[in-house]
C-alpha cells in the first residue's frame, strides 16, 4: 500500500511540474436550456418508468492547461438542476439535481473557438411530488459526460452551447406523506439529457 501511495505521489509531482510550464485557462459558466429526465424503477420485479421534460439551469467551471496551441487538458466541475411537470401532468412536479466532476480536454481549431469534452463521476438526485403532500425522492451515483463549444474563446466573455448526459443509480427511495418519511429498497436508474446555451467568463 505504501508503494502505491508513493507512486501516486510521484505521478502527481511529475504531472504538476509539467503543467506548471503550460498556459492556464479557466472559466466560470452560467447556462440554461432543456433537460429530458427518464427514470426506471424495479419494485419487486415490477418495472415502472417515468419521464419529464424540464427547464434546466447550470453552473460550471473548467480548469485547462494548454499543452499546445491546439490541445489542452485539465478538469471540470458542473452543477445542474432542472424542474418541470412529470410526464406532462401539471399536478405532478419533478425536480432533479446533478453534480459532474472529472477530467476534461480542450481542442482549439481556431483562436476563437474551443471545443471542450469532459467526463467523470456523478452524484445525482431527483424528486417527484404529487397530490396530498406526497413525494418520492432518491439519490444515486454514476457517471456522465459533457460536450460544449465556446465561441470567442480568446475574449473575456464568450457564448457557449453544449450537451450533457448524466446517468446514476440508486437502491433506495424515500416516500414522504404529510411530512412523514419511509424508506424502501427499490432499484432506480436515472438518465438526464441536457441541451444548453450560456455565457462563460474566461480568465
Amino acid at each position: 500500500m505504501k508503494r502505491l501511495f508513493f507512486l501516486v505521489f510521484c505521478l502527481a509531482i511529475l504531472l504538476s511540474s509539467g503543467l506548471a510550464y503550460a498556459e492556464y485557462d479557466g472559466d466560470l459558466q452560467l447556462n440554461a436550456g432543456y433537460a429530458y429526465l427518464s427514470v426506471s424503477r424495479d419494485d419487486r420485479n415490477v418495472d415502472d418508468s417515468e419521464s419529464s421534460e424540464n427547464f434546466a439551469l447550470g453552473f460550471s467551471n473548467h480548469n485547462l492547461w494548454s499543452i499546445s496551441d491546439l490541445f489542452s487538458v485539465g478538469f471540470m466541475e458542473k452543477l445542474d438542476f432542472s424542474f418541470g411537470d412529470l410526464s406532462g401532468d401539471e399536478d405532478d412536479f419533478c425536480f432533479e439535481i446533478g453534480v459532474l466532476c472529472g477530467p476534461s480536454v480542450g481542442f482549439n481549431p481556431t483562436q476563437n473557438i474551443s471545443i471542450i469534452l469532459g467526463a467523470g463521476f456523478v452524484v445525482g438526485g431527483a424528486a417527484f411530488s404529487g397530490e396530498e403532500d406526497s413525494s418520492v425522492d432518491w439519490v444515486g451515483f454514476g457517471g456522465g459526460t459533457d460536450l460544449q463549444v465556446k465561441f470567442l474563446a480568446s475574449k473575456f466573455v464568450s457564448p457557449v452551447i453544449g450537451f450533457s448526459w448524466l446517468h446514476f443509480s440508486s437502491d433506495e427511495i424515500t416516500l414522504t406523506i404529510s411530512e412523514h418519511s419511509y424508506d424502501f429498497a427499490v432499484d432506480t436508474t436515472t438518465n438526464v439529457f441536457r441541451a444548453y446555451a450560456g455565457v462563460s467568463l474566461n480568465f
